[in-house]
């Protein structure tokens, strides 16, 4: 096997925030529509099936990769048990599907800036912005994402928490039946597609070897998906109460429009302005971590010893790409129907292929030293 790139060690912790952040960051722009207008009245509940068969996925891959012994990543035990070409289908795959997430996640979070605060900024302006913020973290590396991410995934929280709560007034507890929505086939069916949405919980594969105590993998993915899912699904069920079903499969910024619903008095309003700082540091700090992650994936499967070099043209290959769409919609039904609802098939299904070959393969090759 050849050395390993080496960028610091993380805590379970901090690699449970990262994935909190990497997948619930997608709840602040149209996610909840979508589940709407999968599922209708059920659309939270769809949240939670889906996050179900996510983390089963996910348990599955960690515990296969966990037989491997030590504390190797996905790429890395493809390389050794399956020889270079495991090693750079693995890790060229995902760095594309990555890539892609990166690039449509800005898209839509640069949109949404305009449309709440910036109507004449242009839209490269606000775009380039967003990635050289993500940019700048990606270059600093796992411990430092993961430290901020640790800081801030209790503010989010919070302020996700402070916003239900001055949203109460206006929700409407009946507008969440029937409890089944469009019938119990189509939540399961929905449900089965709807995995691709927490497709960023397969991060913990690749930071696996820069976990302190790689023993905490399982744990630590069964805990991002449990609270990313609870979370997620209770953002949907309280916009279905907010918005009846008809209209909330229109709203173009579910949280947003919810946030400008409150009002607390002649002094105070526009609450929704404090929010806007919440819901760009959780994108920012998103694109950061799975940028990152793209970076290194690619530099595994193309066994470099290092990824940083990487960094600048991905950014600049995402930054292009997230102007390939036509307008925001397109953009949101490349990421919820192309990205999602079928790159999930490869986002999970490949590792299993190469992981069950590698399990089929004799031997593993020796641990290579780290470097930086």
């Amino acid at each position: 096997m050849k050395a390993r790139i080496k960028d610091g060690n993380i805590d379970g912790r901090q690699a449970l925030a990262l994935l909190m952040v990497a997948t619930s960051a997608k709840v602040f722009l149209l996610f909840p529509r979508v589940m709407v207008n999968a599922a209708a009245t059920a659309g939270w509940l769809l949240v939670l099936i889906s996050a179900l068969l996510a983390g089963t996925l996910v348990l599955v891959l960690a515990k296969l990769l966990a037989a491997m012994g030590g504390d190797y990543s996905l790429e890395e035990v493809a390389e050794a048990r399956l020889g270079p070409g495991g090693g750079l289908v693995a890790g060229v795959t995902l760095s594309l599907l990555f890539l892609a997430d990166v690039a449509l996640t800005a898209r839509q979070f640069s949109e949404a800036l305009i449309t709440a605060v910036l109507p004449e900024t242009p839209i490269s302006v606000v775009t380039a912005v967003l990635f050289l913020v993500a940019l700048y973290g990606a270059y600093l590396g796992i411990e430092a994402l993961s430290r901020v991410a640790w800081l801030l995934v209790p503010w989010i929280g919070m302020g996700v928490v402070l916003g239900g709560v001055l949203v109460f007034p206006y929700t409407r507890p009946e507008q969440i039946f029937p409890l089944l929505g469009n019938g119990l086939d189509v939540l399961v069916t929905r449900g089965i597609t709807g995995t691709g949405f927490f497709m960023e919980l397969l991060l913990i594969l690749v930071i696996r070897p820069f976990l302190r105590q790689p023993g905490q993998t399982t744990v630590v993915a069964l805990s991002a998906t449990a609270l990313a899912g609870m979370a997620m699904a209770g953002v949907v069920a309280q916009y279905i109460m907010v918005f009846p079903v008809p209209t909330a499969d229109t709203v173009t910024f579910p949280l947003l429009q919810m946030i400008r619903l409150v009002f607390l008095g002649r002094f105070t309003q526009r609450v929704e302005a404090a929010y806007i700082f919440v819901w760009v540091i959780t994108g920012m700090l998103k694109m950061g971590i799975v940028l990152y992650a793209s970076a290194l994936l690619l530099a595994r499967g193309l066994g470099l010893p290092v990824f940083r070099p990487l960094l600048f043209a991905l950014t600049l290959l995402a930054f292009a790409v997230s102007f390939v769409p036509d307008s925001m919609v397109q953009a949101f039904e490349w990421d919820a129907f192309t990205l999602r609802e079928r790159g999930w098939v490869v986002g999970y299904i490949l590792p299993l292929v190469l992981l069950g070959m590698a399990l089929l393969a004799r031997g593993i090759g020796r641990k290579g030293g780290r470097v930086r």
